[in-house]
């Protein structure tokens, strides 16, 4: 099931922010891939089979510990094609700390134009 564009989600209650400013961009992104897993009806298991990636990343980008990389990125893509934007620009933003981030919009920009 695809989340509506207007669900962009929050992060959950209980999380914690950390003296690191970027883990909430990564809480949102993760909060977000669980949403679309738990919509599903999957677990953590089975989704990480599904778009092929270890149950320990699916959980560790869930709960905002990792920082989503290009591969978990076009693998969900793959999964969720309806999702693209959504995906790469909250995967780009949860990625803002690593330095990257402007060719990271500069992929979302492209993918948003082609889209359009």
């Amino acid at each position: 099931m695809e989340t509506a564009m207007s669900d962009t989600p929050q992060t959950d209650p209980g999380t914690q922010v950390t003296g690191d400013p970027n883990r909430l961009n990564r809480q949102i992104f993760g909060s977000f891939m669980r949403r679309m897993r738990t919509d599903a009806d999957m677990t953590v298991a089975d989704f990480a089979r599904r778009i092929g990636c270890s149950g320990p990343l699916i959980s560790q980008t869930e709960s905002g510990t990792n920082t989503p990389n290009r591969r978990v990125e076009d693998l969900l893509v793959r999964l969720y094609p309806g999702q693209e934007a959504e995906i790469r620009l909250l995967a780009a933003v949860a990625r803002l700390s690593s330095g990257t981030h402007a060719a990271d919009f500069q992929l979302y920009v492209r993918a948003n134009a082609r889209a359009a």
